[in-house]
């Protein structure tokens, strides 16, 4: 494969290892840039989101499990019309098959293959022209729509919930509550209610977030259950990791500071026996979940998947979620460096997995089964009764 036509301009060479392909085609604008692989891999520290004419890579993609963040962060940086050039031999962790099917799934039309070579040491070569933008044109980190699920009688939470959301001094925002709701913020002309009857199916908070979804006027959206509490600098982090992302947790702490399920794996195939635990940040998971209670995500990412209706809450609608994303191509993260509270988590202080580069890591301890997980949670859905539902 000829290389020079596909490193024309200025681009980076992301091996671990520089390149000696690259310094064979004599292009001079080409900068070394290795940054370990993890779900906190980014080059937001050295260049502006699609400025890139090109990025290379050697020997790196099929020597990780976070592959598929590595391709999802160069097509970030990579301008439209821009090339990713990917070298790798092919083992038991990614083929090229395999990775070409990915590529389609996660990028769709916005990411082309534009030739494929295969050497003379089974070396494979791909050329990817990415030939449209990664955002859509509306899209802003300035504009956000909340969306806080609530029921009769739960005012004071919700209250908290909007005090926080406006102390954070975005600029364009607007919040749809979608539930009973007569609180101190009932004619705030930034909250608008959507009406919901409780009564008729309890629990049906699928439906809830979907209508939040469709009413949202902004493409960054935060659906959340009535108990969060945003951090002063929620936004600010929000502006550092920046707008390029699918669906994102952030850092979750209960009242007494404790990690209260931001990052979490069901562990294992969905049919099998669960292995719930949470994730280091630095690690990501195929089986990986994001929490029902709070999701931050684009309105374009709901609009190719929504919340499937026919599931209640306790029935565990956010795992049967993450798994058609997964299936999907949408990619989930954390954004470390935003913070809220959760002012009830009933799941207390789960496991964890530690940290494995290539595979998910070990729990520290015990197993845990899903149907006697949801089990608990069904029993005390019946337990409180229709007219005492809580949302967790």
């Amino acid at each position: 494969m000829d290389l020079s036509r596909y490193t024309i301009g200025f681009g980076i060479d992301a091996s671990e290892h520089k390149s000696r392909e690259l310094g064979s085609s004599q292009t001079k604008n080409i900068k070394h840039v290795y940054i370990e692989p993890n779900n906190m891999y980014s080059l937001r520290e050295l260049f502006n989101y699609e400025t890139l004419d090109f990025i290379y890579s050697e020997n790196l993609i099929n020597l990780t499990k976070f592959y598929k963040i590595l391709l999802q962060e160069w097509f970030y940086f990579c301008k439209t019309g821009g090339y990713i050039i990917i070298k790798f031999r092919k083992n038991k962790l990614l083929n090229l098959a395999r990775l070409k099917e990915d590529i389609h799934r996660l990028f769709d039309d916005k990411l082309k293959i534009e030739e494929e070579f295969i050497g003379q040491h089974n070396e494979n070569f791909l050329a990817l022209k990415k030939v449209k933008p990664a955002l859509n044109t509306k899209d802003s980190i300035d504009k956000w729509s909340f969306g806080i699920l609530t029921m009769k009688n739960e005012d004071e939470r919700v209250d908290k919930e909007i005090d926080s959301i406006k102390q954070l001094n975005i600029p364009h925002y607007e919040i749809l509550i979608c539930g009973e709701y007569s609180g101190r913020y009932k004619n705030d002309k930034t909250v608008k209610s959507i009406k919901f009857d409780d009564a008729q199916k309890p629990g049906w908070i699928t439906r809830k977030k979907n209508l939040i979804c469709q009413k949202a006027n902004y493409e960054n959206m935060v659906v959340t259950h009535n108990k969060f509490i945003f951090e002063k600098e929620w936004y600010t982090g929000m502006k550092k990791y920046g707008n390029y992302f699918e669906v994102l947790s952030c850092i979750i702490h209960d009242t007494e500071g404790n990690r209260a399920g931001d990052w979490l794996t069901y562990g294992t195939d969905w049919a099998n026996i669960a292995r719930i635990g949470m994730l280091d940040y630095r690690d990501w998971d195929k089986y990986g979940y994001i929490d029902g209670g709070l999701y931050i995500m684009k309105k374009s990412v709901w609009e190719k998947v929504k919340w499937d209706e026919k599931i209640l809450w306790g029935a565990a609608e956010d795992i049967f979620l993450s798994k058609e994303w997964h299936r999907r191509g949408i990619i989930q993260r954390i954004n470390p460096y935003s913070n809220v509270t959760t002012l009830r988590w009933n799941h207390g202080k789960l496991r964890k997995f530690k940290f494995n580069k290539l595979r998910l890591g070990n729990l520290k301890n015990g197993r845990i089964n899903l149907l006697w997980y949801l089990l608990k949670q069904n029993i005390k859905t019946i337990l409180l009764g229709k007219n005492k539902y809580s949302y967790k």
